[in-house]
């Protein structure tokens, strides 16, 4: 079976296919019900980014970061922690969907509030203890990357269970998924 997509900002916003979002039947359906097939994956990168065409080229639909957050119900905000800030501010804030969960993969910018979507939001980490490339690599030879999970906020209740079907999505499931918090994972990266 194809692995399932995983979303990235700047590397910006996926969503994980149904298949994957199984084992939480009730997330799957608050993260795909209001999102055409066509639109599970789709990549945020900067115009004019060398990403763009090796993105296009691994059949992932591409856009800017402002287009590829809109519609979106989950935000992947996996860029360097020194540019987060002004991205969210110039690309995502004015273009997050009310309700969207925003993801992190690190707490810094969260926890010293440099980013703070609003109150509507949830705000959640999963972080693999590892980098993107190899997180990717184990998942397609069948293995995983273990990954700290985190809510900040929660909106909608069910912000823990996204973080974890996130998890299980890039295949942290199957090496060890832990519960933590922003500031615990910031402090001890």
């Amino acid at each position: 079976a194809e692995p399932p997509p995983i979303a990235f900002l700047a590397t910006i916003r996926r969503f994980l296919t149904p298949e994957a979002m199984a084992p939480f039947g009730a997330v799957e359906a608050a993260l795909v019900a209001r999102v055409p097939p066509d639109r599970w994956t789709e990549v945020g990168l900067r115009e004019g980014s060398p990403s763009w065409g090796e993105a296009e080229a691994a059949g992932l639909a591409v856009g800017t970061v402002a287009d590829a957050v809109q519609g979106a119900q989950l935000v992947s905000l996996l860029l360097p922690d020194q540019v987060q800030p002004q991205v969210y501010d110039d690309h995502i804030a004015a273009n997050l969907e009310p309700g969207a969960a925003v993801l992190f993969a690190h707490g810094f910018n969260v926890l010293y509030q440099r980013v703070a979507p609003d109150a509507s939001h949830d705000v959640i980490m999963v972080a693999p203890k590892g980098p993107g490339h190899v997180v990717r690599r184990l998942f397609t030879e069948g293995y995983g990357t273990p990954a700290l999970i985190a809510v900040h906020q929660d909106a909608s209740g069910k912000a823990r269970d996204i973080a974890l079907a996130y998890a299980v999505g890039i295949g942290a499931g199957r090496a060890g998924i832990l519960e933590t918090t922003f500031k615990e994972e910031t402090e001890t990266d």
